[in-house]
C-alpha cells in the first residue's frame, strides 16, 4: 500500500527482507524474487493491513478483503504463482488488524464496527461477521485501534475516538456454537483536562512470571 501504489502489495524477495527486486540481474523472474502484485479491482482499494492465515495472506483494502495465495493450490507463494480474490465487500479503516484463535478481526471502514474473519472448510471460503450487531452504541464515535489480550480471558481491546476503552470476550472455540463475544465498557480513574482520563494508545505484554 505505498503511496504512489495504494493497491500493490509487495514482498521481498526470500530470505533478504531489504531487497525488493522482482527480477535477477539478467531479467529473469526466479520463484524466490520479491513479489509484486497489484490487486485486480474496477476501483482503487488502498491497502489498509495484512494479517497471515493458514490458507494465505489475507488483505485489508478501503474497498474490501481479499485472500492472496499460491494460484495452483497446495504449492508455495512465488512471483509467478500467485493471485488476489475479494471475498467480501465491507471495507476496512486504516488500522491495524488483530488475531484471536483462529479468527482475525478489523474495524470496519465507518469505524463503528467489528468485523470476525473465519475460515470455513465447508463453504470453502471466508466470511466476515459483524460481532457489534447487538452493541452498536458501544462503539458509538468510532474505533481506533485495536489489540489483542490472550491470557487469562482472550480479549480484544479498543480505543474509541473519545478516548474510552473498550473490551470484547472474545472465546471462540472449535465449536462455534459454543462462542462468546462480549462487550465491556471501561471508565479509567483519574481526570484529563476537564473531563475523564482517555486512552491514547494500547499494548499487551505478558508479565514476567507469566
Amino acid at each position: 500500500g505505498a503511496p504512489n501504489a495504494p493497491h500493490r502489495v509487495d514482498g521481498s524477495k526470500t530470505g533478504v527482507y531489504e531487497n525488493f527486486s522482482a527480477t535477477g540481474t539478467d531479467g529473469v523472474v526466479a520463484n524466490d524474487n520479491a513479489i509484486s502484485f497489484t490487486l485486480n479491482a474496477s476501483t482503487v482499494n488502498r491497502i489498509c493491513w495484512l494479517a497471515d492465515d493458514e490458507s494465505g495472506l489475507l488483505i485489508g483494502t478501503s474497498g474490501g478483503c481479499w485472500a492472496m495465495r499460491a494460484s495452483i493450490q497446495n504449492e508455495a507463494l512465488t512471483p509467478t504463482n500467485v493471485s488476489a480474490k475479494r471475498f467480501t465487500g465491507f471495507g476496512s479503516k486504516y488500522t491495524r488488524a488483530v488475531r484471536s484463535g483462529r479468527a482475525v478481526l478489523y474495524t470496519q471502514r465507518e469505524g463503528r464496527v467489528l468485523r470476525e474473519i473465519t475460515y470455513g472448510s465447508t463453504r470453502n471460503g471466508y466470511t466476515a461477521a459483524d460481532v457489534s450487531v447487538a452493541s452498536g452504541h458501544i462503539t458509538a464515535g468510532g474505533i481506533s485501534e485495536l489489540a489483542y489480550q490472550q491470557y487469562p480471558h482472550e480479549t480484544v481491546w479498543a480505543i474509541r475516538s473519545d478516548g474510552a476503552l473498550l473490551g470484547m470476550l472474545h472465546a471462540l472455540p472449535e465449536n462455534s456454537e459454543n462462542a462468546v463475544r462480549g462487550w465491556h465498557r471501561h471508565y479509567l480513574g483519574g481526570n484529563f483536562g476537564t473531563g475523564l482520563a482517555e486512552v491514547d494508545a494500547l499494548a499487551v505484554i505478558p508479565s514476567a512470571d507469566g
